[in-house]
């Protein structure tokens, strides 16, 4: 798994963005403002990977630092690139193009921003005012009925989403997301 894992993360990471791009096919592709194409949900799930596996990992795992190292660096630029209203959208760099708010990305970065404060790889100065945001967002996206909105459809390019957009691994995000914002509150 380590093997692989750094295969993938030396082919498709951008040290100049510090984020990942989908797949290879969008290595070349550009977003209607000229910028990279870099898919919300995509480095979503990649954050979210590196948070379960050094859930996994033993604390002294020959390379565990260079997955920290990775998850930090990948996280600090997406916090950068989180919107006023606590919401990433579906292209990281191109949030003109696609300006509906994204809950499955948003739910990833919030489930990883949370995961890495509550083991002690963020520290709370940095990052507890953008999970705080990133949490406060997907609450208000749960709709009366309990369903989460703004789930992009199933895809692999960045596209809008709607309040009555949902899908399972929108759920699966607030979901883990949640579980972490009530161990550090547990922890408090």
């Amino acid at each position: 798994m380590n093997r692989e894992f750094w295969i993938t993360m030396e082919t498709l990471y951008d040290p100049e963005e510090r984020v990942v791009f989908r797949d290879t096919r969008f290595m070349t592709k550009r977003e209607a403002n000229g910028e990279k194409v870099f898919w919300g949900r995509g480095n979503g799930w990649g954050l979210g990977a590196f948070a379960r596996v050094m859930n996994f990992l033993p604390a002294d795992y020959h390379s565990r630092d260079k997955y920290e190292q990775y998850f930090v660096r990948i996280i600090s630029r997406i916090v950068e690139l989180q919107g006023a209203d606590g919401y990433w959208r579906s292209s990281l760099l191109d949030p003109e193009s696609y300006p509906s708010k994204e809950t499955s990305a948003t739910g990833f970065y919030t489930y990883a921003l949370w995961w890495g404060i509550n083991n002690g790889i963020l520290d709370k100065e940095s990052y507890l005012e953008p999970a705080t945001n990133a949490w406060e967002a997907m609450v208000k996206a749960v709709q009366r009925s309990g369903k989460l909105g703004y789930v992009q459809a199933i895809g692999d390019t960045p596209q809008n989403a709607g309040a009555d957009s949902n899908d399972v691994y929108g759920t699966a995000a607030i979901m883990l997301a949640g579980l972490e914002v009530s161990n550090y509150l547990l922890e408090k």
